[in-house]
């Protein structure tokens, strides 16, 4: 502002000396410079608005003697418009506008003020040189903004590379500190029905059930690490979906010694992978729960599946002296969370029949929006 304020007292007082009205020179003043205002909102209407200042300059030496109306002030404040104007638009747009502003300008002046040759070639070489300057300044700005990007997209892959290694970390320390204990567990429940033979029928089943749950701890385990360790693991197993519904009630009621009575209604190949998978896992802690909650009544289980959602239902008796909460446990929480996590919607707590109950339903394509957001 301080910049203008100069150049248009500067115009103004030169055009005073040009034109035989101080209300001209005011106007023309105001035309030549003014403009500048819009500079950098639109460096084009500036130059337009500038064109006609100075056309009505070259105008108006019609009525005075060989002198035009083009302050320095003035020019300075076009030659300022012209290359803001050319290291905003593109070429084509200034090799337009600019030869355009000079033909309705420059030209003119030869008859109205007898403006010689040489001083139009001069004009013409400085807009040409200004013109350059410009389009030197937009190349090097579009650089410097590529060479932001590149420095952007360089943080993030370092972050990302950050974290790939943070990940590996973990999944090589989770495999170190469990890994060992389980398969010493594993190991151990299997021997001890060999090294003690003599131990009734029904503790050596119960050995061979904590030997399975351990060996099935490890598998679960070493998919929890492949995941740690990013998609580019080599070698790594299939996460669990509804496929396997059956061997997992099987596994369950043996392990276990509770009745689970397994409902299905639909397709479970037609339920999304990710959303088949956290119903697995939804129905593993739920199952989890029903025992340590209500052990020695049976479960049921039923899950519907539609067209374009799923159902999953785990229902218990709650047993006297064993706790109910319907959301003090981690279960619960994890539970939920996994819900949360693809767009589901989760009930938990007793119901009218004295059972506790955990209701979970999934929209798919909710569940595919969560997804697509989670790997962006």
């Amino acid at each position: 502002m301080l910049l203008l304020t100069l150049l248009f007292g500067t115009s103004v007082g030169q055009l005073t000396d040009m034109v035989p009205w101080v209300v001209a020179a005011y106007l023309l003043g105001a035309l030549q410079v003014l403009p500048l205002v819009f500079v950098f909102a639109s460096p084009l209407v500036t130059w337009q608005l500038m064109t006609f200042g100075f056309a009505a300059g070259t105008v108006s030496g019609l009525v005075q003697d060989e002198v035009v109306p083009w302050p320095v002030a003035s020019c300075i404040s076009a030659g300022t418009a012209l290359i803001a104007l050319a290291s905003d638009r593109p070429l084509r747009v200034v090799s337009a506008a600019a030869p355009t502003s000079l033909i309705l300008v420059v030209l003119p002046a030869m008859w109205t003020v007898g403006l010689p040759l040489h001083a139009v070639a001069m004009i013409a070489v400085a807009a040409t040189g200004i013109v350059a300057a410009g389009a030197v300044f937009r190349r090097l700005r579009a650089a410097e903004t590529h060479l932001v990007v590149e420095r952007g997209l360089r943080r993030e892959q370092e972050h990302r590379e950050a974290i790939a290694r943070e990940r590996t970390r973990i999944a090589r320390e989770l495999h170190d500190v469990v890994a060992h204990h389980m398969s010493m567990i594993a190991v151990q429940a299997q021997a001890a029905t060999f090294t003690h033979p003599e131990l009734p029928v029904g503790v050596h089943s119960t050995f061979d059930d904590i030997h399975a749950a351990a060996a099935t701890a490890l598998t679960e385990m070493r998919r929890v690490v492949d995941v740690l360790r990013g998609p580019e693991t080599e070698g790594g197993s299939e996460a669990p979906t509804l496929d396997g519904l059956d061997d997992l009630v099987a596994r369950w009621c043996g392990s276990s010694g509770q009745q689970v009575d397994l409902r299905v209604f639909g397709d479970p190949d037609t339920v999304p992978t990710e959303i088949s998978c956290a119903m697995y896992r939804i129905l593993q802690e739920a199952l989890t729960n029903a025992h340590r909650h209500g052990a020695g009544s049976g479960v049921a289980v039923e899950i519907r599946i539609g067209a374009g959602h799923s159902r999953l239902t785990v229902g218990n008796v709650i047993v006297p002296g064993h706790p109910a909460s319907g959301g003090g446990g981690h279960g619960l929480i994890g539970i939920r969370e996994r819900v949360a996590a693809y767009g589901g919607t989760v009930e938990t707590g007793p119901d009218e029949y004295g059972r506790f109950v955990v209701d979970v339903e999934f929209d798919h394509r909710a569940g595919a929006h969560a997804g697509l957001r989670e790997e962006r």
